[in-house]
């Protein structure tokens, strides 16, 4: 056995149970070394730890004023969409202005011409707003004869091409076989000659 120091062979002598008391001097410091040694890894650890902690702290700081940033973007962005529809509103109440009076012009329009349409006698025409021309049907009227009349075209080819126009000007007009006495027939500007 290799003794350490002077001092301790002494101690060691000097004691009737030195042997005792040296062995377990020994395990003491050896249990302490191991001590030391596993405070040292854990402490170690702890540190890697708490470096991995403030890594990821500073990655949540970094994202949270990233969020801090889009969010004052997004609020700029709301107030200038808030105050691009508050101009739209605005060019749109003033559209709404402007047009009022010609939709008033424009009802007033439809009101005569439905007053016209209302004072025909059966086998008279006359000319509406819009250019177009309106017709009582009186008893013994062809449209063939009708449609020469006012589109100067009353053979078959040329009046079956007129009839789609007479349709779409007059849509309660379904056969064109089938008028009556009475029925109002719109002739469009674009059917005139």
């Amino acid at each position: 056995m290799i003794l350490l120091s002077s001092d301790w062979n002494l101690r060691i002598l000097k004691n009737k149970q030195g042997k005792r008391k040296g062995t377990r001097m020994k395990a003491v410091t050896i249990f302490m070394c191991i001590a030391l040694l596993v405070l040292g890894v854990f402490t170690r650890i702890m540190f890697n730890e708490l470096d991995q902690m403030n890594k990821t702290l500073d990655g949540i700081k970094i994202e949270v004023e990233q969020m801090k940033k889009d969010l004052s973007e997004l609020r700029m962005l709301a107030a200038e969409t808030k105050k691009m529809a508050d101009e739209l509103r605005m060019e749109s109440l003033e559209l709404k202005k402007t047009l009022e009076p010609n939709k008033a012009a424009e009802t007033g329009r439809k009101n005569n011409d439905e007053d016209l349409i209302g004072s025909l006698r059966p086998g008279e025409s006359v000319r509406l707003s819009d250019d177009s021309l309106a017709y009582k049907v009186k008893s013994g009227d062809c449209l063939s004869r009708l449609t020469e009349r006012f589109t100067g075209c009353g053979r078959r080819p040329c009046w079956e091409k007129e009839w789609h126009r007479l349709r779409t000007d007059n849509p309660d007009f379904t056969d064109p076989h089938l008028i009556y006495p009475g029925q109002v027939l719109i002739f469009g500007k674009s059917m005139q000659n």
